[in-house]
């Protein structure tokens, strides 16, 4: 469970599904390979699932979670970043965008400005602040 009181690095997103939109706030987890989706969205979205497995948490823990494909838009006009993405689908409370997000990125925290710079590798510069941590709705 996240401290509300602290925040971190995430970036607005907009998540989607064919014609099916969901904004939200996606926070970047270094610790994560994959993208996590809570499954309350995967249900708003639509989201076709496959077959129930266990993947291990940072902590050893082993959730069950089961793959999906999404779409994910990050940014606005020029320096729109589209793409789709395997998913695992689970019992999470956030959007985790792990370094499968990340591989597309030179990303910089800057704890004291409590400021991220995303630069695509196309060169594009994207840079946003650190949100408070909210509950997914």
């Amino acid at each position: 469970m996240l401290d509300e009181s602290i925040p971190y690095p995430a970036v607005p997103l907009v998540l989607y599904n064919g014609t099916k939109e969901f904004p939200t706030i996606g926070l970047l987890d270094s610790g994560s390979t994959d993208i996590l989706l809570p499954s309350e969205v995967a249900d708003i979205l639509g989201i076709k699932i496959g077959e129930e497995e266990n993947i291990e948490m940072i902590d050893g823990s082993k959730v069950k979670a089961s793959k999906g494909i999404i779409g994910l838009v990050f940014g606005r006009g020029s320096m729109t970043f589209r793409k789709n993405f395997k998913v695992f689908v689970c019992p999470a409370k956030e959007v985790l965008l792990g370094r499968t997000f990340f591989r597309y990125f030179d990303i910089t925290f800057k704890e004291s400005n409590q400021e991220i710079t995303l630069k695509q590798l196309s060169d594009e510069v994207r840079v946003e602040r650190f949100h408070k941590h909210t509950k997914v709705h």
